[in-house]
């Protein structure tokens, strides 16, 4: 099963869900990544974002990843960033979230 759009695509693989965000996900595309980290979580498979796509992110798309993060420690799954653009990375790591999202 997999959901897709220019910006957001869902895959699964055996034991993990793996979610790409690509080039800008900010305050517009909130309510689709939502959904889609929402769906992610209800398969109780271990969650992997990959930014390797990524080149912009705001603030909102950081709150949408640390409250997944958190719910994904809750229900015991493991949730982890991985690869990170650069870009990506320097924008987190100016939010100061970064080790709290652990990438």
């Amino acid at each position: 099963m997999s959901e897709v759009n220019k910006y957001c695509c869902l895959m699964q693989e055996k034991d993990t869900t793996v979610i790409s965000l690509k080039e800008i996900v900010n305050i517009r595309h909130s309510e689709e990544l939502k959904k889609i980290l929402l769906q992610a979580l209800s398969f109780n498979k271990k969650i992997r974002i990959d930014l390797s796509g990524l080149n912009e992110l705001d603030l909102s798309t950081l709150q949408l990843l640390f409250a997944a993060k958190k719910s994904a420690d809750n229900k015991d799954l493991l949730f982890t960033i991985s690869p990170v653009s650069e870009s990506a990375k320097n924008i987190i790591k100016a939010s100061h979230v970064l080790d709290e999202l652990t990438i």
